[in-house]
C-alpha cells in the first residue's frame, strides 16, 4: 500500500504526513538504503504524546534487526498554540481566504462611550476597537485588555455590554498544524554501510 493509498483510506490520517513519509522513501532508497529494507510502523495511542494526531517511524532492517531511524509526528498547532498562550503573540497564525465572502450575526462587546472616554481619555479609540474584537460574553470582569500599540488597561463591570452586529467576513486567521520529520543521520548512515557491506569468505 503506497502512502497516497494509506491516507485515502485513512490509514495515514492527515495527507500531509504521507507526503513526508514518501518522501522520506525515496530520500532513503536515495542515499543507499535497501528498498525492501524499509518499513513504516504507526504508533499505537498509548506510545504517542499527548499532542500528537498521529505518528509513524520508518524502520530499517540491518544486521540487528528492524530500527527506528526516523519519525514522523502529525503535532497538531500545538506548538504554535503554547507559544502564543506564553507569549501573547498571535503573529503565528496564517490567513485563509473564503471562496465567498460570510454575512455573519454576532454579539460582540461594545464599550459604553460615558464610561470610557473619561476613564482613558486618549487610549478611549484604542480601548473601543480592542472590546469589539471580543465575542460576548467575554471574560469575567475586572479584565486586562490588549490595545493595539502594545499597551494594557483594566477593563471593570460596567464599562461594556453586548452588541448584536453583522458582518461580512472574507476569510479567517488560524494556527496550521505541524508535521515534524526526525531523522537519526547516524542510524541512517550505519545501515547505508550495512547494506553496503558485503562479506567474502
Amino acid at each position: 500500500m503506497t502512502p497516497g493509498e494509506a491516507a485515502l483510506k485513512n490509514v495515514i490520517r492527515h495527507p500531509s504526513v504521507a507526503w513526508f513519509m514518501a518522501r522520506t522513501w525515496s530520500f532513503l532508497v536515495d542515499v543507499g538504503i535497501n528498498p525492501g529494507k524499509i518499513r513504516f510502523r504507526q504508533h499505537e495511542g498509548t506510545e504517542m504524546a499527548h499532542y500528537a494526531s498521529d505518528c509513524w517511524d520508518a524502520e530499517i532492517h540491518g544486521s540487528y534487526g528492524w530500527i527506528e531511524c526516523v519519525g514522523i509526528a502529525h503535532r497538531g498547532c500545538y506548538d504554535l498554540q503554547a507559544h502564543e498562550s506564553a507569549t501573547g503573540d498571535k503573529n503565528l497564525r496564517a490567513w485563509r481566504p473564503y471562496d465567498v465572502p460570510k454575512s455573519v450575526d454576532k454579539t460582540v462587546l461594545s464599550g459604553v462611550g460615558s464610561v470610557i472616554g473619561p476613564a482613558f481619555r486618549a487610549n478611549a479609540g484604542r480601548v473601543h476597537a480592542a472590546l469589539g474584537k471580543i465575542d460576548a460574553p467575554g471574560p469575567s470582569p475586572p479584565f486586562e485588555l490588549d490595545l493595539d500599540d502594545g499597551s494594557s488597561v483594566t477593563i471593570e463591570a460596567g464599562m461594556y455590554e453586548e452588541k448584536h452586529i453583522q458582518t461580512t467576513e472574507h476569510g479567517e486567521w488560524f494556527l496550521p498544524h505541524v508535521v515534524e520529520p526526525a531523522f537519526g543521520i547516524d542510524r541512517i548512515l550505519w545501515h547505508v554501510l550495512d547494506h553496503a557491506f558485503d562479506k567474502i569468505r
